[in-house]
């Protein structure tokens, strides 16, 4: 025991972490996908380009959504489609409300059918007779990003979708008034059988008010949004969500490879044989399937993609094994994790009689996200009351404590002459 008043002592302690594990996504190299050439950016979208598909054609469909590109596909189209051009258009009732784009409809009503109904996921523009057209299609919710290139079946597929829109589903239609000037209205009552709220396409599926099947159950690759339940893939793009690590673990927890590459695609599942894409607004849910060639050219894509994705997803990432940033759950932004992380930790006041074999205190609050962790602190002797005074048991042994150390330094004394 030592004689004297007890100073602060600084303590440190090193923690180390490598070995504890965390459900994190870590950043990668996002080199980005690599889409088929004749794919263009919807940002590319022109009038000449629009014009070059109505030039030549005796009646074309267009279906559009509300989204800025889609605003510029319609009003391209209303603006090249010649006279002799049958154009019947599909778009949302919201857009009725615009006065320009009612006054453009109406000066060419003469040749231009239009219909109000739903909002949609995607927006085309397909041509009679070899069905060329094309589709422009985005993430759900977000903005349209690709323009691709369509014919053959699956521009029937996008024809028949529109005929059902077009004659089923539209609230308001534009008509002839009684003084011959375009009006908006209830739509004529179609001069078919509906078909009903699920419809098999040729190369597809329109569905109302319900959910659009899983075409392709043995997906290799699957590219998917919010609200999206687990499925089988061995690959899955899914946007990290710091609020939702539960949807990323469900994936994963199928041995799913999760990783996270900006493709401006919507929900996309992919195999050797099948391509189908599941495009879904509000009510309105579309499934388009591509030849099978079109499937190994955007599985061989993705796969590139994945190799360097923007983020990857790991459900026990050990913290000794991480090497760039990391998104973490409940927490906001990228987090760098430090190989030392020195933290000054607060007083600990400790009472005399454990001052000199102390323990490692609880210091409690967040722990750093760091490997090794150096913790730092002051221990401060318990202070004694004012006005205390030594108990008489201690005094007593403290008069014997003085008596023996008295009579132990005379009989060292004594042994050294």
């Amino acid at each position: 025991m030592p004689s004297g008043p007890f100073e602060p002592v600084v303590r440190t302690l090193e923690v180390d972490r490598r070995d504890v594990t965390l459900a994190v996504w870590e950043k990668g190299e996002n080199a980005g996908v690599e889409f088929p050439s004749q794919w263009q950016a919807a940002s590319s979208l022109s009038a000449g380009h629009v014009s070059r598909l109505l030039k030549s054609s005796t009646w074309a469909v267009l279906v559009v959504g509300r989204t800025e590109v889609s605003m510029r596909l319609l009003e391209h189209s209303l603006e090249n489609a010649p006279s002799t051009c049958r154009l019947y258009v599909y778009a949302p009732r919201e857009l009725e409300r615009d006065a320009a784009l009612r006054g453009l409809v109406r000066e060419r009503s003469t040749h231009v059918l239009t219909r109000w109904g739903f909002d949609t996921p995607a927006d085309w523009l397909v041509v009679g007779g070899n069905r060329e057209g094309i589709l422009v299609v985005g993430p759900a919710g977000g903005e349209r990003r690709w323009i691709v290139p369509v014919d053959g079946r699956l521009g029937d597929t996008l024809c028949a979708a529109a005929r059902i829109l077009f004659w089923f589903h539209a609230e308001r239609e534009g008509l002839p008034g009684v003084d011959g000037r375009l009006v908006f209205g209830q739509p004529l009552r179609a001069p078919f059988e509906d078909p009903g709220r699920g419809v098999r396409l040729p190369s597809g599926y329109l569905a109302i008010d319900e959910p659009l099947p899983d075409e392709v159950q043995d997906a290799e690759i699957r590219i998917v949004h919010d609200g999206i339940a687990a499925r089988r893939a061995k690959l899955v793009f899914l946007e990290p969500n710091p609020g939702d690590f539960a949807r990323a673990k469900a994936w994963s927890a199928g041995a799913s490879r999760v990783v996270w590459v900006d493709t401006g695609l919507p929900c996309t599942a992919v195999s050797q044989k099948r391509l189908v894409m599941d495009m879904v607004e509000g009510r309105l849910g579309l499934q388009l399937e591509w030849p099978a060639s079109d499937a190994i050219q955007l599985l061989h894509c993705l796969r590139k993609a994945a190799q360097k994705p923007a983020w990857a997803f790991e459900p026990r990432r050990r913290l000794g094994d991480i090497v760039q940033p990391v998104i973490l759950e409940q927490e906001s932004g990228e987090l760098e994790v430090k190989e030392v992380q020195d933290v000054d930790a607060p007083d600990v006041v400790v009472p005399l009689k454990d001052f000199e074999h102390m323990t490692v205190p609880d210091f409690g609050g967040s722990v750093p996200l760091a490997k090794r962790i150096r913790y730092r602190w002051r221990a401060i002797p318990e202070a004694v009351p004012a006005g205390a005074r030594t108990a008489d048991l201690a005094r007593r042994w403290e008069r014997v404590d003085e008596w023996a150390r008295h009579e132990v330094d005379t009989l060292r004394r004594a042994l050294e002459k």
